[in-house]
């Protein structure tokens, strides 16, 4: 038969056996020998305890034969106790605290200690760690996240120092409940604010190993797996700072629910490389008035993490009032985040750095953002300071709350950090908030954003300060109502290139000279012209009904009555187009474009203002009576910010007859 433990022996001794069985807590034990064979174990005692397996049936009566097994390993030399030889009761009224701290002390370093199915009460300090000054990594070990309980009440609040549970670096703690005690309230500063139910917070160090003996720490990582956790303050706390040059393990958080009012993972110092796979972050254990409290704004955060080097979230789903927050510590050096197919959902906002610059980032990949219901106070879902985000192929869903927006940046004044955003989706529907808003340095690619017919005042994308990229972004199409899709409000160095938003407006500072704006698909709002944003400049386009004509070879003014006021002392140009007409044979005429900042003419009034532009003329002797012959006349006219000038036309025969013009219209608009 072979061994279907996890890993290998150390050490296989001469006639050792390889043996099989199909008892989880068989394999559990099994490792434990593997993990604490020595060079100085007998060959003797492992045969020994081999042997002991073949009497542990796979069938019949499972709790008989795990009962008989860990009978024997008890009086072996393998690590492995049970709480309930130590006097555990498991009967919820007695305290159990003391039990398990002599069944820790007695299996000693690498040792694992076994919590049957039961509730304990746990009134004190479970010290994983050996004690004070020991700090072994133990392993504490239950039958299931639903069978093996602890329950704490309040009495523990000024006994617990540290934890529940104090560990050292490489314990680990599998397949138990944590049940705390709480009052049915809805104010967040009334909770029970017990300590962390695990705190780990001291390395252990072998110190026979060869490395150690070099001056090199090397050590495993802790494993914490299959836990829930019920209406703790913490859940659990990594801290602390390694010794000299530490070679570590990666600590692992996997399948672990945790309904905690205060943090959940607080990671920082010891957790350097963690992964973290399965965690639900959620109300378990909570009255629908704690509840209220849990999922405030920046309350209960999932994770909270500093100066972690190699951190990885998957499959992770988080619902309360901060998902996660992750700053860079006193060194301000990292974070270094990755969280793929995650969910934050709800209320679940994400603080990303602590305002001041720090070399971390965080990197989301196909995780989702939601937002909680009306009824909830909410915070913007995505807060970024001073650190490099990364975002590709997520989707952030925001239909609840007008005014809050989906992600906010914030950015450092040297610039050096940037907020990436690859392939997401934004589905914002009704609400008038903006998509991303900020100063950061910002790169939109790819994206699609949702937002239902309607008029909004926040742009979608709201650039503030910092250069952007915003490039092959779709909008669906604004059929009703008015929106701008992007607003620019500074000349920077910004690219704006072939981004699809019909029916939506992009706004550009008044005058640029940085901005690069490439086959944009706006279908209103601004436009650039030799570098400057021609939106919002007065401009009038108009037509005329047809003017009297005249009989004067001395000229009259025609009476358009067009009028422009400047914005800038700048310039304004002016294009007026039409036919001209005579009632006789060969009789000609001329047309002239004149401006003033005066009165306006009436027609047939004495000609008044500057000419500018040329003359437009219809020669005598070529045309016969009622004959049209077009015309136009441009010009550029030196205006001052604010003093309206007005444009028109004066009209002369040459000969003798009435000379007329017709269908006029004209343009008038100011130049950069």
């Amino acid at each position: 038969m072979r061994y279907c433990g996890r890993g290998v022996p150390r050490k296989i001794p001469a006639g050792g056996y390889w043996f099989t069985t199909m008892s989880r807590i068989a394999l559990t034990c099994l490792t434990a020998l593997t993990d604490s064979w020595t060079t100085t174990s007998t060959a003797a005692q492992y045969n020994g305890l081999v042997a002991s397996l073949r009497d542990v049936p796979v069938s019949g009566s499972r709790p008989g034969a795990v009962a008989t097994f860990v009978k024997k390993l008890n009086h072996s030399s393998v690590p492995w106790v049970s709480v309930m030889a130590y006097g555990a009761k498991a009967d919820d009224s007695h305290d159990d605290t003391a039990a398990f701290n002599k069944a820790i002390a007695d299996a000693g370093p690498n040792g694992i200690v076994y919590v049957p199915a039961g509730t304990y009460k746990i009134l004190g300090q479970i010290e994983l760690n050996g004690g004070s000054g020991v700090n072994w990594p133990a392993r504490l070990i239950g039958t299931g996240a639903k069978l093996s309980v602890l329950h704490i009440t309040s009495a523990s609040l000024g006994v617990q120092t540290a934890g529940t549970i104090q560990a050292a670096r490489g314990a680990s703690v599998s397949d138990l409940r944590f049940v705390y005690d709480q009052p049915d309230v809805s104010t967040y500063g009334t909770f029970n604010q017990y300590k962390p139910v695990i705190y780990v917070n001291k390395l252990f160090v072998d110190s026979t190993h060869s490395l150690e003996r070099r001056g090199t720490y090397f050590h495993r990582g802790g494993r914490y797996e299959r836990l829930r956790i019920e209406a703790a303050w913490d859940g659990i706390t990594v801290s602390g700072n390694f010794v000299a040059r530490p070679f570590f393990g990666q600590e692992v958080f996997d399948d672990i629910e945790m309904g905690t009012l205060n943090r959940g993972l607080d990671l920082d110092g010891l957790s350097d490389s963690c992964y973290i796979n399965r965690l639900r972050v959620y109300p378990y254990g909570l009255t629908a008035s704690q509840q209220v409290a849990q999922q405030l704004p920046g309350h209960s955060v999932g994770i909270y993490s500093g100066r972690t080097d190699d951190m990885r979230v998957s499959n992770s789903f988080f619902l309360n009032g901060r998902g996660v927050d992750l700053h860079a510590g006193a060194d301000k050096n990292g974070p270094h985040a990755n969280f793929i197919n995650c969910s934050f959902d709800g209320f679940a906002h994400i603080q990303i750095g602590d305002g001041a610059p720090a070399t971390g980032y965080a990197q989301f990949t196909n995780c989702h953002f939601g937002n909680g219901p009306p009824a909830y106070p909410q915070d913007t879902q995505v807060t970024t300071s001073y650190m490099n985000v990364y975002f590709t192929a997520c989707f952030f869903i925001h239909v609840q709350h007008t005014g809050i927006n989906c992600i906010e940046t914030h950015a450092d004044p040297t610039g050096a950090h940037a907020v990436y955003l690859d392939n997401c989706e934004f589905t914002m529907n009704t609400h008038d908030a903006s998509a991303i808003t900020g100063d950061a340095t910002l790169s939109i690619k790819g994206c699609h954003f949702y937002r239902s017919a309607g008029t909004y005042t926040n742009p979608t994308v709201d650039v503030t300060g910092g250069l952007a990229t915003i490039v092959d972004n779709q909008a669906a199409p604004l059929t009703r109502g008015s929106g701008v899709f992007l607003a620019l409000p500074t000349d920077d160095y910004h690219m704006v290139a072939n981004n699809v938003v019909p029916g939506w407006s992009i706004i550009y500072p008044a005058t640029t000279t940085k901005i690069k704006s490439l086959s944009n698909s706006a279908s209103s709002g601004s436009y650039l012209l030799g570098g400057t944003n021609l939106a919002g400049r007065p401009t009038n386009q108009t037509s005329s009904t047809n003017p009297t004509g005249t009989t004067s070879t001395a000229g009259v003014m025609v009476g358009l009555g067009y009028t422009i006021t400047p914005t800038i002392n700048g310039k304004v140009f002016v294009t007026i187009s039409g036919s001209c007409v005579s009632d006789t044979a060969n009789v000609g005429g001329n047309v002239r474009l004149r401006w003033s900042t005066r009165t306006p003419p009436a027609n047939g009034d004495a000609v008044t203002g500057a000419q500018v532009g040329g003359i437009a003329q219809r020669q005598q002797g070529s045309w016969s009576a009622g004959a049209t012959s077009p015309f136009s006349l441009s010009g550029i006219i030196s205006t001052s910010a604010g003093t309206t000038i007005w444009v028109d036309l004066q009209q002369t025969v040459v000969g003798s007859g009435t000379f007329s013009v017709l269908n006029v219209a004209g343009s008038l608009f100011e130049l950069p």
